[in-house]
Parts: C-alpha cells; structure tokens; sequence
C-alpha cells in the first residue's frame, strides 16, 4: 500500500517566525498569529537546564558534598558552603570555637 505524498506547500497552512530577547525564568510569553486562514495563539517561556543559572543560562553550579565540595547552590548559581566548610569551592573544613574539627 503507497501512502500518497505530499509537500510542504500542499499542506501549509501559515508560517511565522519571531525574534526576541529572552531572559529565563518563570514568566510566559504570548504571542498571537491571524490570518485569513488560520488563527494561533501560544505561550512559551525559556528556562535554563538543571544546574544552569545566569541570564544565558552559561553558570554551572551542581550542589555536591564530598572530596570536591560540599556545597548547595543559590538561585543565582553561587556556592553556598555547607556548615563547617570554607574556600571558593568549599573544601577547607573549619572549626567553631569548642568544636573539633
């Protein structure tokens, strides 16, 4: 059985294209798109990748706690240390006073 085929422009109905600055977060975007044939409305929004922070979404923070860290990350993808570490990736423990480290 042959299924027939069809091109592009036989089963066109419209066409748009957009072009606009996005920052990620949580807000939705809406666009419209009319014509005599169809009508389009959607919403749609740009959110970074899991551990990916930073206007394009080019800032790496991965929680961790062990030999290489131990740390959780804020919202804007800096390293918190946990309780009890210090050092730019936390790695140096410390200690408070009356507490062994």
């Amino acid at each position: 059985m042959e299924f027939p085929r069809f091109s592009l422009e036989d089963i066109l109905i419209s066409r748009s294209a957009i072009q606009k600055y996005l920052e990620p977060g949580g807000m939705w975007n809406t666009n419209r798109h009319d014509t005599n044939r169809s009508d389009l409305s959607y919403e749609f929004r740009f959110v970074c990748s899991k551990d990916y922070y930073g206007p394009k979404c080019d800032t790496l923070c991965k929680p961790r706690n062990d030999t290489f860290g131990h740390f959780t990350c804020s919202p804007e993808g800096k390293r918190i240390c946990n309780h009890g570490w210090t050092g730019e990736y936390c790695t140096q423990g410390y200690r408070e006073e009356g507490n062994k480290l």
